[in-house]
């Protein structure tokens, strides 16, 4: 089981790199917002995936967005967007194919959630062998 695991939590780098990527090609100013690559990588399918995409909301409509991901609102939240707007204005990420992208980004997350799902259930079976 433990050989099992270790495949899938291969392919989950593979994929979370990926995501990485897909991100410094579209957005590469995210990092200076978030640590956590997947806060940013799960929220932005919901907010239309590209920076010019983030500028069409405004700061309270992504606080609500977050509050539906459990992520901070209030104030917390609010300086975030704003942060987040402001990086998506001074953006140099690449804007072609744009629609395609969208659809990779969002197909990524979903196999990097699935992946995980995966991981969590093998080590739930390794933790009751183990007992």
């Amino acid at each position: 089981m433990v050989t099992n695991r270790e495949h899938w939590v291969v392919k989950s780098v593979r994929i979370k790199n990926r995501i990485h990527r897909w991100l410094d090609i579209r957005f590469p100013e995210y990092r200076q917002a978030f640590d956590d690559i997947l806060v940013i990588a799960h929220w932005l399918p919901c907010a239309g995936s590209s920076p010019s995409d983030i500028l069409q909301l405004t700061s309270e409509q992504m606080v609500q967005i977050w509050s539906e991901m459990t992520r901070p609102g209030g104030e917390r939240g609010k300086n975030k967007a704003l942060e987040l707007q402001s990086l998506a204005r001074h953006s140099v990420g690449d804007t072609s194919a744009l629609e395609e992208d969208k659809w990779e980004l969002r197909h990524l997350i979903e196999e990097y959630e699935r992946i995980r799902r995966i991981i969590d259930e093998a080590d739930q079976m390794i933790e009751k062998g183990a007992a």
